[in-house]
């Protein structure tokens, strides 16, 4: 049963390069320059943009690379598979999470940035991109991504028998068998097939 979950483990690195043979990942740094550039709109700092850099009036943004730091995307998608496995989620909710990883990434990176330009604007002091903000950013996407994992474990339940209508079973029995994959098989209710004295 949990043969699929191990084989993410495997399949990993391969996913990973198939990813940055695609060009995904230049793909998600621009979205991240993209909306640092569109928050930095909203609150109303000047910038330039350079390719996947910011310019902005005391220093330059350019620290949006998804590859080769601690707060990348690797890490984080690394984070969410562990979780996973930590606590044997099934497919859905374990692919929900991997999924909604790349969105938590891009909110952190582009709202650290933000911040930290707003702050360097405000004191005229250019505040340097430092591995401490690395090791923050890594930790609160941790607990982001420990959240979205509860959450989906929530959300993707499967329904209780005894709230299953008997006669009109079709959409609660599909909702147990996409809650539970990799596991094929699921219980059904049985109808009562005895009935009593007053019943006859």
């Amino acid at each position: 049963m949990f043969g699929v979950s191990v084989a993410m483990v495997w399949g990993f690195p391969v996913v990973l390069y198939f990813l940055a043979a695609s060009s995904l990942f230049e793909s998600i740094e621009s979205l991240s320059v993209s909306m640092t550039s569109g928050l930095s709109d909203m609150v109303g700092l000047s910038h330039i943009r350079e390719g996947n850099s910011i310019l902005y009036g005391p220093g330059l943004a350019d620290q949006f690379s998804c590859v080769g730091s601690l707060d990348g995307v690797i890490g984080f998608l690394g984070l969410a598979t562990g979780f996973g496995l930590l606590f044997r989620r099934k497919l859905l909710p374990a692919f929900s999470t991997i999924a909604m990883t790349l969105v938590v990434w891009l909110s952190l990176k582009s709202t650290a940035w933000t911040i930290l330009c707003y702050q360097s604007n405000a004191n005229n002091t250019w505040y340097e991109w430092s591995p401490w903000l690395n090791i923050g950013i890594f930790v609160l996407g941790g607990v982001l991504i420990l959240s979205l994992d509860r959450f989906f474990a929530s959300i993707f339940e499967p329904i209780p028998l005894e709230f299953i209508n008997a006669d009109f079973p079709l959409f609660a029995l599909f909702w147990n068998w996409l809650c539970g994959l990799p596991k094929l098989v699921i219980a059904a209710p049985e109808r009562e097939t005895d009935f009593g004295p007053s019943e006859e």
